[in-house]
């Protein structure tokens, strides 16, 4: 068994590159991972002509200038309890460009110098000016390199995927204006956890980097000279040099595509390989646990494998995972797309640029929210009536009946993609009227999956702020086990942040019925701010079958 510190271990990435893969095209899989409670909500905005304005950002950093004339472009927007995240968001804009990210957990450049940024730096605005103008990757990334070297990046360390059809940058910051970005070969994968993966100068064919690169890290002491320079033992952070939890998952990613053991002192930034990737490859390695490796341990209610020792690719804070199969046209672009932890969830296929899915999730006007994505507001992960909140409501009671119906799942997610993809080849209805059917599809097969394999019970809740406590009644038709029974808020990691019952609590209030006290600091373990909020309950019966319902809490600020 492998126990690791899970800090850090935000997003993964896939590439894959077009001779690689069984399209002809390029393939990008990102899972997005984020500790905390956040709301996903999706949208396009428009295109849009622009006079003598700036760009919105964050408090204390630089207002850019807006070109006169933006591209139109998909949105997954992820918003916490204060206003919207800066480093989350997926971007597909109406060139077919496509940007994602993954935290570097930090590099070993002073988060205190400010002398390296200009006016405060440039943090979420390198995504939206990217996605707001690139007429291509290539293009994309040499934005966000000019942008970068132009204002210094503000956050300690991120690397960016820029990708169309036909080709994939990663360019990996640290904080200032210091970069190095590569182009993805074209017969290659890319296993993207959050450490720097770009080692050498010659891990490409195609490596672009800022003249003073190699010198700054000698001057510093990072690099012993220019011909030994390694990007990632001069500029990772110390605190997760050699990170456990980032090898492990780009080690078996790598692994199970490729085939091969990697030394994971030493992983490889792109692996040539001599097969065809399909879209469900990506999924697979999205999905992953280290299934029948020594690495893959469970243990709680359901025998989750999210949340244990030993963090997956798929992990209990991966708020959604994206598989974007690239067409010829953008509007035939394919955003296959898991609400939630993708081993849990089936992938729908959405064409983002011909319009969203209401029955999805409504944004009324994704340009508004754009200009008001980061200030501050109240109210903003409060729970949701949508489709997106039924299929994240299934994940998380889906976490408490893992072990008893992992197969199920999987055979469900596996015969639900063939299926949809299928369909989506042979499609004859405009993009939006196959998207809204699918929504509804995957909305009814969730439903009808639950009601096979989940024993669902009643909840109701009550909470005594005074006390600190949270009173919960449940109906289970055999008597639960008190020691196994968790309460917590969903769109949280399960296991690390749900609540005990308090020892001795738990007592039978009829036939059917039982009640038991859980500490409310426990419960709601994250400042939220105000709203409804669902909260579950999981546990097994003494006979050992697991059990879990839902139910809303109001909260005040």
């Amino acid at each position: 068994m492998t126990a690791f510190n899970t800090a850090g271990a935000d997003c993964m990435t896939m590439i894959i590159g077009r001779k690689a893969s069984s399209t002809g095209r390029v393939i990008i899989g990102h899972n997005e991972d984020d500790g905390g409670r956040f709301i996903v909500r999706h949208g396009y905005v428009p295109p849009c002509d622009h006079g003598a304005e700036f760009v919105p950002c964050e408090e204390g950093h630089a207002a850019i200038p807006q070109t006169a004339h933006t591209v139109g472009f998909y949105w997954s927007e992820v918003c916490g309890p204060s206003r919207g995240a800066s480093n989350s968001d997926l971007m597909i804009n109406d060139n077919g460009v496509c940007i994602v990210s993954n935290s570097s957990c930090g590099s070993r450049e002073e988060a205190a110098n400010e002398a390296i940024l200009r006016d405060g730096g440039i943090e979420y605005n390198i995504r939206r000016i990217a996605a707001e103008r690139a007429k291509n990757a290539r293009d994309g990334a040499e934005i966000i390199r000019q942008l970068a070297e132009k204002w210094g990046y503000a956050a300690s360390g991120r690397l960016y995927t820029v990708a169309d059809s036909q080709e994939a940058f990663v360019i990996q910051l640290m904080r200032g204006q210091r970069y190095l970005a590569v182009r993805v070969p074209d017969d290659a994968v890319v296993a993207m956890p959050n450490h720097y993966i770009v080692r050498s100068r010659r891990d490409a064919e195609e490596v672009l980097y800022s003249p003073d690169l190699v010198s700054y890290a000698v001057k510093k002491g990072w690099a012993s000279s220019e011909e030994d320079f390694d990007f990632y033992e001069a500029y990772q952070s110390r605190a997760h040099y050699l990170d456990p939890i980032n090898l492990l998952r780009q080690g078996h990613a790598l692994r199970q595509l490729a085939g091969i053991a990697f030394d994971r002192a030493r992983l490889p930034f792109s692996v040539k390989v001599n097969r065809a990737y399909a879209v469900k490859d990506v999924m697979n390695v999205l999905s992953s646990h280290y299934e029948g490796t020594p690495d893959d341990t469970r243990f709680g209610p359901g025998a989750s494998p999210h949340n244990t020792g030993a963090t997956r690719i798929c992990r209990g804070s991966t708020i959604e995972s994206t598989v974007v199969e690239f067409a010829d046209h953008p509007k035939d672009v394919t955003a296959w797309t898991a609400f939630g932890r993708p081993c849990q969830q089936p992938f729908i296929p959405l064409h983002p640029l011909c319009g969203t899915v209401d029955a999805l999730d409504r944004m009324e006007d994704p340009a508004a929210a754009l200009a008001a994505h980061l200030t501050p507001a109240r109210g903003g992960v409060t729970y949701q009536h949508s489709g997106w909140q039924k299929l994240r409501d299934f994940g998380n009671m889906a976490e408490f009946f893992y072990g008893t119906c992992e197969a199920e799942l999987h055979a469900f997610r596996d015969e639900w993609y063939e299926a949809r993809s299928r369909a989506n080849r042979e499609r004859t209805v405009p993009a939006a009227q196959f998207d809204a059917c699918q929504a509804a599809d995957a909305l009814s097969a969730v439903e009808a999956f639950a009601a096979r394999h989940f024993r669902q019970v009643q909840v109701s809740a009550s909470v005594q702020e005074s006390e600190n406590r949270c009173l919960v009644s449940f109906e289970c038709g055999e008597p639960p086990r008190e020691e196994s029974l968790l309460f917590g808020v969903g769109c949280l990691s399960p296991r690390t942040q749900y609540a005990h019952a308090l020892p001795g609590s738990l007592i039978q209030t009829d036939s059917r019925r039982y009640q038991a006290e859980f500490p409310l600091s426990d419960v709601f373990c994250i400042p939220l701010g105000e709203g409804a909020f669902e909260c579950f309950l999981g546990g097994n019966t003494e006979q050992g079958k697991p059990f879990a319902g839902m139910t809303l809490i109001e909260r005040a600020q």
